[in-house]
């Protein structure tokens, strides 16, 4: 069933076109106009592509695309309510969930991964000297310590891409959740999608004002501020992921006399 659902063509075209635009293109225009920039290392370079892009203020947005967008589709159309007469409706509902997860797990994974391809495969000169890094033993201490990912170099070179790589896939599946259950709740499209877009603003901008920033939402792209220790990446995701996960609840209890879903 989830295959099915992924690889329905309106799912691959809405994710095709999101990848290209968030995982290739945006890296690669900010690797055009900043890339030979005097960097220090090529953990600098990386950071420097995810920190430019403009994800980090759309990605609560983008990642509902994939899959919520389609989806949308379906309820419109009334395609998911004609199933009642095949299988049960939670039944589809959790396929559609299922395939949902999957889609975008590998959105964020590929949006995190994409971007290190071009420290590998690009010609970028470093010049650590500029920062105070004369010997290979500080080069490797200020690498470690650049940002809150960095420290992860210590396990080797691929550590750094492959940890934020699923440190997005698994927030694109949260808040993408979110965005599946406000298209299932609310009929206007476009209010819908960018409901847990605005909610991510909203709660940056509290927890900014009371001086908690350490355990933001604003974590999912953590190459702005200072190094901290990643036991605080935990708080934002287990809070999404308990507000995403009853929120899920509450539609597959309710599913079967939601206004949508008739």
């Amino acid at each position: 069933m989830v295959l099915r659902f992924i690889t329905r063509p309106r799912v691959v075209l809405s994710w095709s076109v999101v990848v290209v635009l968030c995982a290739v293109l945006s890296p690669l225009i900010v690797y055009g106009s900043e890339g030979s920039y005097g960097l220090p290392f090529p953990a600098a370079l990386y950071t420097l592509l995810l920190r430019k892009s403009p994800l980090t203020l759309l990605f609560t947005l983008a990642v509902a695309l994939p899959y919520a967008l389609p989806f949308s589709d379906l309820l419109r159309n009334r395609f998911v309510t004609y199933t009642r007469t095949r299988q049960s409706l939670r039944r589809t509902l959790a396929g559609h969930w299922a395939a949902n997860a999957t889609a975008t797990f590998v959105t964020g994974f590929l949006i995190g991964l994409v971007p290190y391809l071009w420290v590998v495969a690009g010609d970028v000169k470093y010049a650590p000297e500029m920062y105070g890094l004369d010997t290979p033993a500080a080069v490797a201490e200020g690498e470690l310590a650049w940002s809150t990912f960095t420290q992860l170099l210590s396990h080797g070179q691929w550590a750094l891409p492959l940890a934020v790589s699923g440190w997005l896939g698994l927030n694109a599946v949260v808040w993408s959740s979110l965005a599946m259950c406000t298209v299932t709740l609310v009929r206007n499209r476009a209010l819908s999608l960018s409901l847990p877009w605005v909610a991510w603003f909203a709660i940056m901008y509290v927890m900014a004002v009371l001086g908690l920033e350490a355990y933001s939402p604003n974590l999912i792209f953590p190459f702005n501020l200072e190094q901290m220790p990643l036991a605080n990446l935990a708080v934002p995701l287990a809070g999404g992921t308990v507000v995403a996960a009853c929120l899920t609840a509450w539609v597959f209890f309710r599913a079967p006399t939601l206004p949508g879903l008739q």
